[in-house]
This record gives structure tokens, C-alpha cells and sequence, in this order.
């Protein structure tokens, strides 16, 4: 197992009693690890997001975390008027600060995404994907999953994530509405705010969400599937995405529409 130092503007990280470390970029030090590896992000402000394409095995996963000391926060640089732009179900060119392609066995810990319109991570195709001990600051959705016919999107855990969308209020003190949100009204779209902190799309399922803390938020979770995926009538309809989906021990206060929406 290797650990690779991740900084975000300078390279070289200094050590009491030794020489230094070499820190790379964030983008390099995810590219460069391999199954065992943990990339740990030195304190301080990330402007520049990444892509993570490479993968862990079961037994030795990918980890990306945050500083022992200190804060990591990823900051997307985004406005809330950006979350418009991946509309109501995000495909693979809208921003996040973490996408992820055919990615399995990667641990995010201990990360603070801010300003990520409209995504903080985005995903298609992967599988066992652990997310534990973030917290999320605006954006549209904090994890948005997608996946392909011949690449399923599964074993996702959510543990011990705090999201909050709205951290001025807006949708609770009256400045904007259910309506503006669902962005019915021709006057103002606050549809920017039409998000959870877990989206998904017609993906297979194996999903565990707990220890969560969602607040000041428009839905806390929506998983939306193609209605073809959908087998059956009558009482006993058989359903082939978004199955076998744990949401448990999680704190939701202040949600404007759903707190789930399957």
C-alpha cells in the first residue's frame, strides 16, 4: 500500500525530523494510485476538479481522504444559478467535482465539497462506491448515479454524509417558493434547487444510505427509474432498478418536498 500526498497549489509537503514529501496535483495523485493506495489531501482550498477512472479491488480499495489535521474542502467556485444547467436528471458533461467512469471500489472520506453546482460527485458505472464522513455545502445534488445497459451502477453506502443545500433558507423564510423551485413560474426559475442529496437514475440497486444528516433541502433522496423497468401489473409488479435500497439511522429536518422519493 502507498501514500500518495495530494496538495492544492503546492507540491512538496514538509515533515518534522525528515527532508519533505513530494504532494502532487490532485488529478495526479488519484491517476497514479492503485488497489491498496490512499490519496490524502493536504489542508487547504482544491479549485480544480478531478476525474476518477481507475479502480480498487474488494479486499484493497482506492481511498481518497481528507488531512488527519486540518480541513480539505473541494470548492467547485460555482454559483447556485450554474445548477441549472444539469437539468433535472445530470448526464456525464455537467459539472461535479468528482466523476466518476467505471469506477469500483473507491472509499471518499472525510472530504468537504462547497460550492459544487449542480453536482459534488457524479457517477456512471460503478460499483462498491463508499462515501463517509463528507459533508456537502449548496449544490443541486451532493451524489448523482447513473449507469449503463452493460455496466450497472451498484453497491453504493452513504455513511455518515451532511448535506445542506440551502444554507441561507431561501425555501423556508418565503424568499422562494415550491412553485419557483419546480420551476413552474415564469417569473423566476429557482429550479437550481431541485436536487437531493442522493440522485439516481435507472440504476441496479444495493444501496445503503446511514448515519446521514440532511438539511435545509429541497428532497433528501430521489431514485428515479425508466418506466419500462417496471415488469408486471396488477398488485405484484416486479421492479428491476433501484432494488435492494437500505436508508436507515439518518437525520432529515427541513425539507421542502421529499425526504424520499423513489
Amino acid at each position: 500500500m502507498a501514500l500518495i500526498f495530494a496538495a492544492p497549489s503546492l507540491r512538496r509537503r514538509e515533515n518534522t525530523g525528515r527532508a519533505s514529501d513530494w504532494a502532487f496535483d490532485l488529478q495526479t495523485a488519484i491517476n497514479k494510485a492503485e488497489p491498496g493506495d490512499v490519496v490524502e489531501l493536504l489542508p487547504g482550498r482544491y479549485p480544480a476538479p478531478a476525474v476518477i477512472a481507475n479502480s480498487g479491488i474488494a479486499e484493497q480499495p482506492i481511498t481518497i481522504r481528507g488531512p488527519g489535521r486540518g480541513k480539505a474542502v473541494l470548492d467547485g467556485g460555482r454559483t447556485r444559478d450554474d445548477g441549472r444547467h444539469g437539468g433535472l436528471e445530470p448526464l456525464d458533461g455537467d459539472f461535479a467535482f468528482f466523476k466518476l467512469f467505471r469506477a469500483d471500489h473507491i472509499v471518499l472520506e472525510n472530504l468537504n465539497f462547497e460550492n459544487c453546482w449542480p453536482n459534488a460527485i457524479y457517477l456512471r458505472s460503478c460499483r462498491n462506491i463508499i462515501v463517509r464522513g463528507c459533508s456537502g455545502l449548496g449544490g443541486r445534488f451532493f451524489l448523482y448515479a447513473r449507469q449503463s445497459d452493460l455496466h450497472p451502477t451498484a453497491g453504493l453506502v452513504l455513511d455518515g454524509v451532511s448535506w445542506m443545500q440551502d444554507p441561507d433558507h431561501d425555501m423556508w423564510d418565503g424568499r422562494l417558493t415550491w412553485p419557483e423551485v419546480k420551476g413552474k413560474l415564469h417569473e423566476f426559475d429557482a429550479s437550481f434547487f431541485n436536487g437531493a442529496m442522493l440522485g439516481a437514475f435507472d440504476i441496479e440497486g444495493q444501496v445503503v444510505i446511514k448515519n446521514c444528516k440532511v438539511s435545509h433541502a429541497f428532497n433528501a433522496i430521489r431514485m428515479d427509474i425508466r418506466k419500462k423497468r417496471i415488469e408486471g401489473t396488477g398488485d405484484e409488479p416486479r421492479i428491476t432498478r433501484n432494488r435492494n435500497v437500505r436508508i436507515h439511522d439518518n437525520s432529515f429536518a427541513f425539507i421542502r418536498d421529499n425526504a424520499i422519493e423513489p
